[in-house]
């Protein structure tokens, strides 16, 4: 008998231990898992609140990335007066793969079908202005001569590809807003 009341006074001491023990743990651990969650979405909230200024900024270079290959705009902007049709298809080309070059980073900021768009904007561009060369009947063609030709097959096209891209691109900042 005197062995069951030495291990009901150990159990006396033991069990309301063992409660507040694992009461304190659970309360603890429950503690440092809330404080976790809560540091991390803070620091989302951080990032987030650094990478958005970028994203906004993304958007907004690559709205003017589309506007100066638009070929209405870039025609006015590269072609001098006097160059041949080469010399402009030249430039014309290089100034599209320069600017895309420019751009390039952006499309970390933004929606894949965003980029997508705008990639398909500078392939088409660079098309049109391809397809508008060939077209050239005459072998000495100047560059007003093309900018004609680029003019004509842009003002029948059904859509235009940069706008299209433009008005993706804007419908999707709205969004964020």
């Amino acid at each position: 008998m005197e062995i069951i009341e030495h291990i009901l006074d150990i159990l006396k001491f033991t069990i309301p231990g063992l409660i507040v023990f694992l009461t304190t743990y659970f309360l603890v651990k429950r503690y440092f898992d809330s404080q976790e969650k809560q540091s991390f979405v803070e620091g989302k909230f951080n990032a987030a609140e650094k990478i958005w200024p970028n994203r906004i900024q993304s958007y907004e270079r690559l709205v003017l990335y589309l506007e100066r290959i638009n070929p209405n705009n870039l025609i006015m902007r590269v072609h001098r007066s006097g160059m041949t049709a080469n010399a402009l298809h030249s430039e014309l080309l290089k100034s599209i793969r320069d600017e895309y070059d420019h751009n390039m980073s952006q499309q970390i900021y933004v929606s894949s079908e965003s980029w997508k768009l705008c990639k398909i904007a500078k392939d088409e561009t660079i098309q049109l202005i391809n397809f508008s060369m060939e077209k050239l009947s005459k072998p000495n063609a100047t560059g007003s001569d093309l900018s004609r030709v680029i003019f004509e097959i842009y003002s029948h096209m059904d859509s235009e590809p940069t706008l299209v891209a433009a008005e993706f691109l804007k419908k999707e900042v709205r969004k964020l807003f």
